[in-house]
């Protein structure tokens, strides 16, 4: 309730607040990224999606941005389901998904369901490859999504007004006002989705592989976002409100014989986070408040299951960053209170946790940054987490960035990394293990990168190793009465390379770009549980390799874009004898920019899974043949003058 009377405080002042629209047409834009995630971008491999690309690429959700904008590894189950996240080998739980600085990830199961937040809300998306515990804190193993608003100031009112409509009767709509003078930017924006997702595939689980049509499977999904920004002369006051809710059918798995299905699951989600930046010059200050809250309600009244799960966190930091000559010294302290229950009824008896267990947990973070010329840039970090009745070691990180000769960088990485477990993980009945000690490790990388212009030809490359080894790792696994418990089993380790390359050429009115990304990865379970067939093998659900190509074309506002993306074997058992086969998919869009006074609209046109393969990502879920999405974007800006193409 104090976030929420916060939040309509500071609403209604700005709102009180509003001048007249300013008649300067320079746009500026405010850097709202955390202190923290530069500090990381500095060393690391981070890959940006901007919405230029987002409106390339045809996305409608934060799932579709990632398969289509990275390699990264997607869980999806299909249809607007549970997509979940997995970077350099790791589990969904071992990844994190932050908003505006605000982690994601539930305190119930430890992960966020990418498929829930629509792209239209997203302004900018940066994937942060590789781990880093001191300065990214709990679950940070593999890596990290970071979404970020971008405002721009200066342009009056503004509005959105999104389209789309695909194959089987998905349709999608968003709108938008925007209000932004020289030092108060507002945004509300809403969002709806809908879809049947009635389409055919070949059961290959049933004899004679007979054609079906996917049932139970519509989805309805809303969204509600409001921003407000204000900025005096060294200040800036954000507040941010989320409103996020899906109703989803979960159709039968393949193989079933009668191909039924009552299943069904309702999330609701509510994010609320309020920032003051501070700007002294040499001294920069941060404070962040963050209000989550999740509901879950799985049912299916075919085997009497009512499932509700409802999980709370706030989050508080404040961060400083001081800066002399070429040295910066960041620090800051991290609160992180949780609370949730689960009641889940099967058949009449209870499991879960009805009633309301917490964790609190604070942490402490330092790093120093040196920067010599263009030269070298190193970091040192070092984090503390606290815990009542925990003794969690100092966690250290080291980062280079050396220039070599020209373009040519060097980037290296070594960084402790931790996940604390979930509260299904202590507290699940039956089942649940309160002695769970935290997964713990670390992570080592070292890449090249390196951009050759010549003329009007511009090449940039990079290649990458990376090694990950996780002690402790947790694991749910069946005791003698088949009853299924966590347990501190496993050593994990995982190795392997990441290529990028693009080639862009450029002549008057021409540009045409060749894009190429590559992983390879091997994440093995050192120990086996213990046992001999398992030790070794390959993580389940973890592609040794994902490759993407791309081409794209453009002739002034007009572009065009094919794209093939590989995806390996997915073994499905510890011990490997069971696997998914590797699936490759094609895919094109056509877009049109046509600049106006006031505004600009991209039309997109695309198919996907040109070539209609039958694949799986998850087993015995069935995944759509070719379909085709058609969306309009249209921006109006009061203020906006308009933008020749270029050489006009």
């Amino acid at each position: 309730m104090k976030s929420f009377t916060i939040f309509i405080a500071f609403y209604l002042s700005c709102y009180a607040a509003i001048a007249q629209p300013d008649t300067i047409h320079a746009i500026k834009e405010v850097a709202i990224t955390d202190y923290r995630i530069q500090s990381i971008a500095n060393t690391t491999r981070l890959q940006t999606i901007d919405s230029s690309r987002i409106n390339r690429i045809n996305a409608a959700s934060l799932n579709d941005m990632l398969s289509k904008g990275s390699t990264v590894f997607i869980k999806d189950n299909g249809g607007g389901r549970l997509s979940t996240l997995s970077i350099r080998g790791t589990t969904a739980s071992q990844n994190v998904l932050t908003w505006n600085g605000l982690s994601l990830n539930t305190p119930t199961l430890g992960l966020s369901d990418l498929s829930l937040m629509p792209s239209f809300f997203t302004d900018k998306v940066k994937l942060q490859y590789g781990g880093n515990g001191s300065l990214n804190g709990n679950a940070a193993i593999g890596g990290a999504v970071h979404m970020t608003s971008d405002p721009i100031w200066n342009t009056g009112w503004g509005g959105q007004l999104f389209l789309s409509n695909a194959s089987f009767n998905d349709n999608q709509q968003g709108a938008g006002v925007t209000y932004a003078s020289k030092n108060y930017y507002m945004k509300t924006a809403f969002f709806h989705h809908k879809a049947e997702n009635n389409y055919h595939f070949t059961d290959i689980y049933i004899l004679g592989t007979p054609e079906r049509e996917q049932l139970h499977a519509d989805i309805q999904q809303n969204g509600l976002l409001h921003e407000q920004f204000l900025r005096l002369k060294k200040d800036l006051f954000s507040i941010q409100c989320l409103l996020l809710d899906a109703d989803r059918d979960i159709p039968p798995l393949m193989g079933s014989a009668t191909y039924y299905s009552t299943q069904n699951e309702k999330d609701k989600q509510l994010r609320i986070v309020s920032q003051w930046k501070h700007d002294g010059g040499n001294l920069q200050t941060m404070i962040r408040l963050g209000y989550l809250d999740d509901r879950i309600n799985y049912s299916d009244s075919l085997i009497q299951l009512d499932d509700k799960s409802k999980g709370q966190n706030l989050q508080a930091e404040a961060e400083a960053k001081y800066i002399y000559k070429n040295h910066q010294l960041l620090g800051g302290v991290v609160s992180n209170n949780s609370k949730a229950y689960v009641n889940s009824v099967i058949g009449g008896e209870v499991q879960g946790y009805p009633g309301y267990h917490t964790l609190k947990r604070s942490s402490f973070y330092l790093s120093y940054i040196y920067s010599f010329r263009q030269i070298l840039l190193a970091t040192v970090s070092v984090r503390k987490e606290i815990e009542k009745g925990k003794d969690y070691p100092v966690l250290p990180a080291v980062g280079l960035k050396i220039k070599i000769y020209k373009e040519l960088m060097l980037f290296s990485n070594f960084a402790a990394v931790y996940r604390t477990p979930t509260l299904n993980d202590f507290y699940w009945q039956p089942g649940g293990n309160p002695n769970l000690k935290p997964e713990k490790g670390f992570q080592t990388d070292m890449r090249l990168n390196d951009n050759i212009v010549i003329n009007k030809l511009s090449i940039d490359v990079g290649a990458g190793i990376f090694y990950m080894r996780i002690n402790d790792w947790i694991q749910w696994v069946p005791d003698n009465n088949n009853n299924y418990s966590p347990v501190n089993i496993e050593t994990v380790t995982s190795k392997g390379a990441e290529f990028t390359g693009s080639i862009n050429y450029q002549w008057q009115h021409w540009k045409t770009t060749s894009g190429g990304q590559i992983e390879y990865i091997i994440a093995t379970n050192k120990d086996g549980f213990g046992i001999a067939s398992v030790e070794g093998k390959q993580l389940v659900y973890t592609p040794k390799i994902k490759w993407k190509l791309s081409q794209s074309l453009s002739y002034y506002k007009t572009s065009f874009l094919i794209q093939y993306d590989y995806t390996g074997y997915r073994y499905t058992t510890a011990d490997n004898s069971s696997w998914l086969p590797p699936y490759g998919l094609t895919s094109a869009s056509l877009s049109q920019e046509i600049n106006t006074q006031h505004g600009n609209i991209y039309i997109t046109a695309g198919v996907n899974n040109i070539f209609n393969i039958n694949y799986e990502v998850i087993a015995l879920r069935a995944m759509p043949g070719r379909w085709y999405r058609v969306s309009l974007l249209l921006n109006l800006q009061k203020n906006k003058k308009l933008t020749k193409p270029v050489g006009e």
